[in-house]
């Protein structure tokens, strides 16, 4: 069996924008595609059945990159490393997703000759309406008729959680609207929040991973009709708003 092999741990959005990468490498051309990610991201596997992701196994002690505890196996372990560069054989495709690319998300499909342009169309995932219904009902004590506005101010993974203070999350800001603000619960994943993102009247955000969820085929149209208004965590928009459709107002 041929082996793909992708070095993106980390960077949620970054993973989700090379779910084409991997399908052209898995069906095109033949390479069963391992994806070795860090622990906070083990869930994939959940969501996206089409690869092996595999957990970097650091939930007690958290690591930047290989060598790779003992309990995180796969093909071709030992040329899993932190910026060697793409390359690919008859028996091991590996794929770079860090590197000096210019702009930085078209510049990883560069690399390998693919276009970029219809990303969003390999964006699929199962969803868990089960465990939305929970979150959406219990955990939020949302109602069917509930009116409300969605508030994201969290980004980044690691090295640590940050939050943007620049959105506001009161209700007063939004003409008294409900708000409901994204935070991280365990046990429900960013898909779980899905069928929030479907029922709110408008969404406000930082720009993260969530976007490349919103563009994916099971949410655009839904997504497209809604007021939705986007923050750049530094105020550069540039190396992001060439990739999305949906008719974000920047601030």
């Amino acid at each position: 069996m041929k082996t793909g092999l992708i070095y993106q741990p980390c960077g949620l959005g970054d993973i989700l924008f090379l779910q084409k990468a991997a399908h052209y490498m898995q069906e095109e051309l033949d390479y069963k595609v391992y994806w070795p990610v860090i622990h906070e991201f083990k869930w994939l596997s959940d969501y996206i059945p089409y690869f092996e992701f595999v957990s970097w196994g650091d939930d007690e002690q958290k690591i930047t990159g290989p060598p790779l505890p003992e309990s995180c196996q796969f093909p071709y372990k030992d040329q899993y490393i932190h910026g060697a560069p793409t390359k690919m054989t008859d028996d091991l495709f590996f794929f770079q997703g860090f590197g000096d690319y210019n702009p930085i998300m078209k510049g990883k499909y560069d690399n390998i000759g693919l276009d970029w342009k219809d990303w969003r169309e390999y964006i699929l995932f199962n969803r868990n309406i089960e465990k939305e219904k929970e979150l959406y009902y219990n955990v939020l004590g949302l109602k069917d008729d509930d009116e409300f506005v969605y508030v994201n101010r969290l980004w980044c993974t690691r090295p640590k959680l940050e939050l943007f203070p620049h959105i506001p999350a009161d209700s007063e800001s939004y003409g008294g609207y409900k708000v409901v603000e994204n935070k991280i619960i365990p046990g429900f994943t960013l898909f779980d929040w899905c069928m929030v993102f479907e029922r709110a009247s408008a969404l406000f955000m930082v720009e993260t991973a969530i976007n490349y969820v919103l563009e994916s085929p099971q949410l655009f149209d839904t997504m497209v009709k809604k007021p939705l208004f986007l923050w750049h965590r530094w105020g550069n928009f540039s190396e992001v708003s060439y990739l999305f459709k949906l008719p974000w107002r920047y601030q």
